[in-house]
């Protein structure tokens, strides 16, 4: 028998049953844990699933001394465990990367049609009596520039090619000759994809190379009244450059599911001035993505099955 720790409330009931009925103990804290009360419990467990924001550092890895594994419920690891300090004990740390990913791009498409069909705004204007007919954008047939096609990219690569006969580009650090033949995409490199599409959205993992991977000379290079769509993490753009774009109008709209401190603050107390701006211009959703019902659930089950097989190889 094991002992798993699971925290954070984003799990699902089938995915703990799955635990206890395999009959290993179980402690799940739904609510938020501490840094120190995470590293006085965590020397007692064989497990660990992380399904909220705990974070593990280095000195909790070092506490951990019985842990096999942690699996975080989400795609990058690397935000929430120390990955240099886990390897030098030993301890599997894996994530759920596949999972989410049909959840996160519906949102991305989701957030497209929010910023060129102007939902928040006219939403706004409605519920203040201003009924008004307002010309948009549309998404159909337009040209999609998407930065990273790993399996999230994928999936909104997908979804704009056969819901909406969008032409894709897009730039990744590898090129997938196969999903160009199987979804018609075509590989440019990134300023290429900057330059040619009308709507372009990041899905890079964020680390010392894609950090302020768009500044203002990459800003500079989107078309005119381009759109700019983000998933992945807001520091991937930088944030004094993407208010200047907006606020001069070379961009018309950047659309965020993430932010540079999260939470993010209120508009008074933002130091980058991007919530501010009017909703026409910047919408933020709160890093919400992946969450999904379908999503939650699936993501929980694969990290159960992750620990069983674990603690069963022990």
């Amino acid at each position: 028998m094991g002992r798993v720790l699971v925290t954070g409330g984003l799990f699902a009931h089938e995915a703990y049953d799955r635990l206890v009925n395999a009959n290993h103990e179980v402690t799940w804290m739904k609510n938020a844990v501490s840094t120190d009360e995470l590293s006085g419990i965590i020397g007692d467990y064989h497990a660990y699933i992380i399904a909220g924001d705990e974070r593990v550092t280095a000195d909790i890895v070092d506490r951990a001394c019985q842990l096999k594994i942690i699996v975080v419920l989400a795609t990058v690891v690397e935000d929430w465990v120390d990955i240099e300090a886990a390897n030098a004990k030993n301890i599997r740390v894996l994530g759920t990367p596949t999972l989410s990913a049909q959840a996160v791009g519906e949102l991305t498409i989701g957030l497209m049609l929010a910023a060129k069909r102007k939902i928040v705004a006219l939403h706004n204007l409605a519920r203040r009596g201003e009924w008004r007919e307002v010309v948009c954008d549309g998404l159909m047939g337009r040209t999609l520039g998407i930065i990273g096609l790993g399996s999230i990219g994928t999936e909104v690569a997908r979804i704009a090619r056969y819901g909406f006969a969008m032409n894709v580009l897009y730039y990744s650090t590898h090129r997938h000759v196969d999903l160009e033949a199987t979804h018609g995409l075509k590989y440019m490199d990134m300023y290429s994809v900057l330059g040619s599409a009308d709507i372009v959205s990041l899905h890079c993992p964020l680390n010392k190379e894609t950090r302020r991977m768009l500044t203002g000379r990459e800003l500079s290079e989107m078309k005119n009244d381009s759109l700019l769509v983000n998933t992945s993490r807001a520091w991937l753009v930088d944030p004094a450059d993407l208010l200047h774009t907006l606020q001069t109008g070379h961009l018309g709209a950047a659309a965020f599911d993430v932010y540079y401190e999260e939470p993010a603050p209120t508009p008074d107390r933002d130091q980058h001035g991007l919530l501010s701006l009017p909703d026409s211009k910047f919408i933020l959703t709160p890093h919400t993505g992946y969450l999904t019902a379908e999503a939650f659930n699936s993501m929980s089950v694969d990290g159960s099955e992750k620990v069983l097989e674990s603690l069963r190889a022990a």
